[in-house]
């Protein structure tokens, strides 16, 4: 297999059906999930080939202006990650949490588990950042009792990025090393991640 992961982090978003608030529950510093295996190279492998797929991405580059307030920027804590100054798992989780705070701000339906992955593939170095949405799946015993479980719906990926490392360290001028998913007509999905990258 031609792919090779880096460093993978999972953590989760949900909303409180009372209050509509999103809430970030984060995965464990050093999770089975995040150690190179086949199922997890597969899994990657799986979520890189459907973004490829996906036709109707937009392209776009960070942003030069400072943020807002005291706030890090997504490009602040990505270079921190890749400079050494920090561990990946911290880096996934200021993500997650700079994430939280954008999906807060918007009306979105998508929640599920968020997905952030450095990785090489073919030669490139990509940061992939996605939520996974979850479906519910029904299965029957041998006693004929039908149960309901939970699955990480891939096919339905729509809030997802991925940065060109490799695009962005050689060539920070451009503006077409970070692209993500657009949103279906009528959907903030656009806006969204240009918030939350700091485009």
């Amino acid at each position: 297999m031609s792919l090779i992961i880096t460093n993978i982090a999972l953590h989760f978003l949900s909303k409180k059906e009372e209050t509509g608030e999103v809430v970030l529950r984060l995965g464990p510093e050093n999770s089975d999930f995040e150690q190179e295996s086949a199922k997890t190279t597969n899994f990657v492998d799986g979520l890189h080939a459907i973004y490829n797929a996906k036709g109707s991405k937009a392209y776009g580059s960070f942003s030069s202006m400072p943020s807002e307030g005291d706030n890090a920027r997504f490009v602040d804590i990505m270079e921190s990650y890749l400079g050494d100054s920090q561990p990946f798992y911290d880096f996934s989780c200021q993500a997650a949490n700079l994430l939280k705070n954008e999906v807060s701000k918007y009306d979105l339906g998508e929640m599920g588990y968020l997905v952030v992955c450095h990785y090489e593939y073919l030669g490139g170095r990509y940061l992939l950042v996605a939520i996974i949405p979850i479906s519910e799946h029904y299965s029957v015993d041998g006693e004929l009792n039908i149960s309901a479980d939970q699955h990480l719906d891939t096919n339905r990926l729509q809030l997802a990025a991925r940065i060109d490392l490799f695009d962005y360290k050689e060539n920070g001028q451009g503006n077409r090393y970070i692209s993500f998913i657009k949103g279906r007509a009528g959907r903030q999905v656009s806006d969204f991640f240009l918030d939350f990258l700091g485009k």
